[in-house]
């Protein structure tokens, strides 16, 4: 779907608003906030030109309504997958001590412990 460019703040806040409904109210109010404060210090920033002129301007750089809602989508996915709960190791006694193998988070661990022995006997 083809959007006319923004010609004001109000407007692009509109159309990003738009682009994410049905997301998170949180998520709407920061990308809202962010894009607000954003806009608003670039139009001060160029007081010598009109608010159309600066948000033409500076579109190449924070990106349209839908390139905004998108990036914050994707950041959310992100997120919300590194906040998710680990899954559960096996238990009892085998399966405790065997699922050490099987946990990634063991390797990086032992590698971060062999890289601080490796600087430490370095100095």
């Amino acid at each position: 779907m083809s959007r006319t460019a923004p010609r004001s703040i109000d407007q692009y806040l509109r159309q990003l608003r738009e682009e994410l409904v049905g997301a998170d109210a949180a998520l709407i109010q920061d990308a809202l906030y962010d894009a607000e404060e954003y806009l608003r210090a670039e139009v001060a920033a160029h007081p010598d030109k009109s608010e159309a002129d600066v948000l033409e301007l500076i579109a190449s750089t924070y990106g349209a309504p839908d390139e905004v809602a998108a990036a914050y989508r994707d950041t959310e996915l992100k997120v919300n997958k590194a906040m998710s709960t680990p899954r559960k190791m096996p238990k009892g006694g085998t399966g405790a001590f065997w699922g050490v193998f099987l946990d990634p988070r063991a390797y990086t661990s032992l590698f971060f412990m062999f890289l601080s022995l490796v600087t430490a006997m370095t100095k």
